[in-house]
């Protein structure tokens, strides 16, 4: 399909802008579509009426456009006794014709007005069927599209310098641990940027995204490298500073590996985001006998903390 679009100017303007040769082909351009038209409407005919796909050669070869832009001018050109019906000329009316003058044989149509006026009935349904299957595409490409099973990156951390992994032959490990740890850290800027609306962060969604790319294990090891960078910063807390202190982190040559620091995310969101983490994991941990025991404990020291009944209607002690 030829899809330069129809020279919307007369000759003058065209001259007088150096735009002749533009002008000169989409005019080209026209004759052979109308041409094109009147040989459809030839080959087609019955003696009745059109098969129900005579346009749509047409149309695919040189557009939409081209295709109601001979039709429309044929139509007013040719109506001059209203041998037309009137839903078509009152169709050709919308069309642009961006001012071109009468009397344009080149882009007048030969065929018998009659036929010509059941061509149009038919390109008309096949342009309102196309617009139909556009629009359907359109509807489906803005459908939120199904997010895809995410696969976990199980790729172990490595707990030792390059220097040991080169002296052990374990670079490769050693590479790709340290990429999985950069796109960990990605990870987590990204999913603290796209649960953070209103001035509200949803960590638990935010932290969950995370987890589920890279496990506790990475997400923790990555966390903990960055706030252990932020001892004096008072937008982290005291708590989540002394829980990455608990965390071993591998140092290059004596220095911190900066390649997954998170620096494109507030502290204060991140301290969220770490507080949130913690306590994830700590849900999914089973109890141990001692962490029933000492609630056990702190629920009977309540009871008998109580001087009275304590419940709402004063009938009954709770905890």
């Amino acid at each position: 399909m030829n899809k330069a679009p129809i020279y919307p100017y007369p000759v003058t303007y065209a001259r007088e802008n150096g735009e002749l040769e533009q002008y000169r082909a989409s005019f080209k351009t026209l004759a052979e579509c109308k041409c094109a038209i009147d040989d459809a409407i030839f080959d087609n005919w019955d003696g009745m009426n059109f098969a129900k796909d005579s346009a749509k050669r047409v149309l695919k070869q040189f557009g939409p456009e081209r295709v109601t832009f001979i039709l429309a001018y044929t139509l007013r050109e040719m109506n001059i006794d209203n041998r037309f019906s009137g839903h078509n000329a009152s169709w050709a009316s919308t069309v642009p014709l961006y001012g071109i003058a009468s009397g344009r044989g080149s882009c007048t149509l030969e065929s018998h007005p009659a036929k010509v006026d059941l061509f149009i009935d038919l390109v008309r349904k096949d342009l309102q069927e196309l617009a139909q299957q556009k629009s359907a595409l359109r509807q489906k490409s803005s459908a939120k599209p199904k997010k895809e099973a995410v696969k976990m990156d199980k790729t172990p951390i490595y707990k030792e310098s390059f220097e040991y992994a080169y002296n052990h032959g374990e670079e490769e490990q050693h590479r790709a641990s340290n990429h999985a740890n950069i796109a960990c850290k990605k990870a987590i800027e990204t999913a603290i940027a796209s649960h953070y609306h209103d001035n509200c962060l949803d960590t638990q969604a935010a932290v969950q995204e995370v987890v589920k790319q890279f496990g506790y294990e990475r997400m923790f090891y990555v966390l903990a490298n960055t706030v252990q960078t932020q001892g004096t910063d008072g937008r982290v807390s005291q708590a989540n500073k002394k829980w990455a202190q608990t965390i071993p982190i591998v140092f290059e040559r004596g220095k911190r590996d900066t390649s997954y620091l998170i620096t494109q995310t507030h502290p204060g969101l991140l301290d969220m985001f770490v507080s949130s983490a913690r306590h994830e994991h700590l849900l999914r941990q089973p109890l141990k006998a001692a962490d029933i025991k000492a609630e056990a404990a702190y629920i009977l020291e309540r009871f008998q903390a109580a001087q009275e009944p304590n419940s709402p209607n004063g009938t009954h002690y709770m905890v």
